[in-house]
């Protein structure tokens, strides 16, 4: 699939999800909430932040809170959102898979909540590595990804991996879009400058992998 109609096909599919989890806010948030608090940092990037559900719990909470998204529509929501709770926050249109428009460790925290598994690996690993520049030193990510756990099959009968546990489907409300689905290790390995805070696979999301985690000086 082409990267614009990859492009297109999220956009359709994240409109609906957005709204579907408007208002909820992920444990971990919380719990990184509290970390920033605690050492005293406050700037936090959203990557693929849809409607703004944790932007602004984080503006909120006195977060300066930056956010960027595929969808305009969920973006125009965000903005609607926010200006009815009072709050601001810095929302641009943007492509995960392109260099972010950030300098390098702009943020004390990037959070992903649902959306940095949906590409290829060689996507994937190139947000994550975006997500790496911009974090400052000793600064946290949260990601909530889709996880290939032990024993893990491919239930659906219509998805086609199109490369080792990265799937597509036909039909559905994420038709076309790729899913690659992390095992613990390629996660820990992605992720191998940063100390665990938590990692779990308790998720409501495909038992997706959740990890909360403190960038560290050791180098890859």
């Amino acid at each position: 699939m082409a990267t614009n109609e990859r492009n297109l096909a999220s956009v359709d599919a994240w409109d609906y999800w957005y709204e579907k989890k408007l208002g909820t806010v992920e444990p971990e948030i919380v719990t990184l909430l509290k970390l920033l608090r605690r050492e005293h940092l406050r700037r936090v990037l959203d990557v693929g932040c849809g409607i703004g559900r944790h932007i602004i719990y984080l503006a909120q909470h006195g977060i300066e809170a930056h956010g960027f998204d595929i969808s305009e529509k969920a973006l125009s929501r965000a903005n609607a959102l926010l200006r009815k709770h009072g709050l601001e926050a810095n929302l641009s249109i943007g492509d995960m898979f392109k260099p972010f428009p950030y300098d390098d460790q702009f943020f004390d925290a990037v959070i992903a909540t649902r959306t940095i598994h949906h590409g290829r690996l060689k996507d994937v690993l190139r947000v994550a590595a975006e997500m790496d520049r911009v974090l400052a030193k000793k600064g946290y990510v949260f990601i909530q990804t889709s996880a290939w756990l032990p024993g893990e099959r491919i239930e659906n009968p219509l998805a086609v991996e199109v490369e080792p546990r990265t799937l597509v489907w036909p039909e559905g409300e994420e038709a076309y879009v790729p899913h690659h689905f992390f095992t613990k290790e390629e996660l820990l390995s992605t992720f191998k400058n940063y100390r665990i805070v938590s990692l779990h696979s308790r998720s409501d999301h495909y038992d997706g992998w959740c990890i909360l985690a403190k960038k560290t000086s050791r180098r890859k």
